[in-house]
Parts: structure tokens; sequence; C-alpha cells
């Protein structure tokens, strides 16, 4: 049968093909959900909504930027261009003399007409709707009064696949910040194998993407995730349990 390039990459190092070449590239990736706002703090529903860090959030942001500065080497940040997690990624970079990249593939699930309300509100606003969200993958939300229609949950998943790939593969054997949402993190988490996990305000993850190629061919990514969800650094500070896995 045909092998995979994993299995390629430990057949050459048993020794049996020793005319291939195999080599490993790895991308770290550290990871960080935007830190808080009024709205986290009131459980309510932001998805593109453009809300601002409180002033918990600037501070968290601020212990996020102390615990980089402990990291010898980053090569790079990015981060979604809503401003809860653009300017989490601005104090980050301060001190590393890095600008940040934005992306709107990291921004949160748009969440059309439950924005702004809790999710109490919207089981009793919506009931139909959020029945339909919380059960059916492709799901839209409708269009609320901003004027953004909702977005599926397999859009969402679709979207931060593709954008934390190319971010491993742009950055072969590198260290790169990402300051992203609660919900492209879940999905993503989820998809890659880690389950769909709880990620409090200005957590930060250390996920591990490695690659084999042989002969110069690409493998797909396997992910490794060596801390998820951390928040030692923000003891001083404490922030939000995230109570509903739909709270982002």
């Amino acid at each position: 049968r045909t092998r995979s390039f994993w299995e390629m990459g430990e057949f050459v190092k048993e020794g049996v093909q020793k005319e291939a070449e195999v080599m490993s590239k790895r991308t770290t990736m550290y990871v960080v959900r935007h830190g808080e706002t009024a709205w986290n703090n009131s459980h309510i529903l932001q998805g593109q909504t453009d809300t601002d860090l409180n002033e918990v959030g600037i501070a968290q942001a601020i212990k996020c930027q102390e615990y980089f500065s402990t990291i010898q080497k980053i090569d790079a940040i990015y981060s979604s261009d809503l401003k809860r997690a653009l300017k989490t990624a601005e104090t980050i970079a301060k001190k590393t003399m890095l600008s940040v990249n934005t992306d709107q593939r990291l921004r949160e699930l748009s969440f059309g007409c439950f924005e702004g309300l809790s999710v109490s509100d919207v089981k009793k606003k919506f009931p139909i709707e959020w029945s339909n969200y919380r059960s059916v993958d492709d799901y839209k939300v409708p269009r609320g009064e901003h004027g953004r229609e909702g977005e599926s949950a397999a859009e969402l998943t679709k979207r931060a696949v593709n954008i934390f790939e190319e971010l491993a593969r742009n950055h072969e054997n590198e260290t790169i910040i990402v300051v992203c949402h609660g919900g492209v993190l879940r999905s993503w988490t989820s998809n890659i194998g880690l389950g769909c996990l709880k990620f409090p305000n200005a957590c930060i993850s250390k996920i591990c993407a490695t690659q084999i190629l042989v002969d110069g061919r690409k493998s797909s990514i396997r992910w490794d995730a060596e801390t998820v969800a951390e928040t030692n650094h923000l003891k001083e500070i404490g922030y939000v349990e995230v109570i509903n896995a739909a709270e982002v």
C-alpha cells in the first residue's frame, strides 16, 4: 500500500529507504485570547461587534506583555482586526519591536441578531434560531440590526483552520504570537483534536505545528499542545469564568 508522509518519515528513519531526503519543519505558536471587555464581564455575545478592552482587559494585556518578555525570540505577531484583539496584540508587541499583522480570518464568529444579547435573552427572544444554531453546523443566524449577516459554525471552522495552517507553513522553524477570539480558538482546537475547550480572556496556549518533508513534498500538519488556556500570568488580576461555550 502507499505509505503516508508520516509513515514515510518513520520508514526512512529505520534506514530502509536511505535515498529519500527527510526533513522536519516545526512552527511554535503562542495563541492568545483577547483581554476582557465590558460585554465579557456581563456575559453578552459580542461576535463581530467591535467592542473595546475595559480596564481589566488592559491590565490583562500588560500581563501578557510581561509573559512574552521572557520568551527569547518572537518572529511575528498576528491578530484579528477587531479592537479587543488588536489592542491586546499591540500591547504585547510594544517590547518586541515588531508590528502587528491583522487578518480578518481571525475575527470572531458573526452572531447576526444574537449580538448584544446574553444567552438567556437570546433563548427568550430567538428560541428557534438558538436551537438551530446549537444543533445545525451550517446554520446561519439571521442578520441583526447592525446589518451583519450571521455566520455558520462550519464557515468559522473552515476559515480558522485555513489561517492557522497558512501561518504554520509561512513560519517554518519560527515562533509566532496569534491573538484572536474564544470562538475561533474553540472551533480550531476542536478540529485539530484537542476538544472544544473553554478559553478565558487573555489566556495563552502554546501549540506547535510539525510538518515532515519527504523529498521536498510536504505532509499534512500535525498539531501538538504544550500548554492550553494557561492563566498563571493572570493571578494578580483574575478573569471572568467562561460559563457558556457560546460566550465570545
